[in-house]
């Protein structure tokens, strides 16, 4: 969130950052974010916490960081819903098999060999010849953002050290509060998802017994399979 806010907000300066504080503390802290231009959210489940205060968005220090706090969640609340769903519905498919890689473990030097050996055979095809391990971690001896506006900071920061609280706590709850799996690390300053690469004790989406009628699509998917493989 911090990184994307400052390049998103460079330009603003002191008096401009004061200024939408004070805007947004004259707004009570249970109505500020169902103010946010941003809404609706897909995550409805995520909105409707934020709005009601499970998870404190409004406590954030002002409405760009509120809309930060929002656009975060709502990508990893989105995907983890939507993964579960086709989990309830005992589907197999590209979707519920997916990896996730945190940002951590793909950059560090200790494990990025192999989560980036096995995020690339989870595609599959690849290292087939000898030496294609060593072509691939190659790419990180260069800092393929040097000179970049990532690289950049802007003259103020944009999360407060209020806003790095607040985000640690909405981390640590949002598993209780919205029933997914997801696993807060470090207080909350880091998350661990499910199939997450290079990583111990992943969350686990929640299994389901198939319905009777879910049991026979599948014998009826079974049958027709088979009777194409013979024709």
């Amino acid at each position: 969130m911090d990184s994307f806010g400052r390049l998103l907000c460079a330009g603003d300066d002191a008096a401009t950052v004061e200024a939408e504080r004070a805007d947004w503390r004259s707004t009570p802290a249970l109505m500020r974010v169902a103010t946010l231009p941003m809404l609706p959210l897909y995550a409805t489940a995520l909105e409707d916490a934020a709005t009601a205060g499970s998870l404190p968005f409004g406590e954030a220090s002002r409405a760009k960081v509120a809309m930060e706090f929002c656009k975060w969640f709502d990508a990893v609340v989105s995907w983890l819903t939507l993964v579960q769903r086709r989990h309830d519905e005992q589907l197999d498919d590209p979707v519920t098999r997916a990896v996730a890689i945190r940002y951590d473990d793909f950059v560090a030097e200790a494990s990025r060999e192999d989560v980036l050996v096995a995020a690339l055979r989870h595609l599959g095809g690849f290292f087939e010849t000898d030496g294609d391990v060593a072509k691939a971690v190659a790419v990180f001896d260069v800092d393929s953002q040097a000179g970049s506006a990532m690289t950049r900071h802007s003259a103020a920061p944009f999360l407060t050290d209020a806003d790095r609280t607040l985000a640690r706590r909405c981390v640590a709850d949002a598993a209780k509060v919205l029933k997914l799996p997801l696993k807060a690390l470090d207080g909350g300053a880091n998350l661990l998802l499910p199939n997450s690469l290079g990583a111990k004790d992943c969350p686990t989406y929640k299994t389901v017994e198939p319905t009777a009628f879910q049991k026979f699509q599948k014998k009826v998917g079974a049958f027709e399979e088979n009777n194409c493989a013979q024709s």
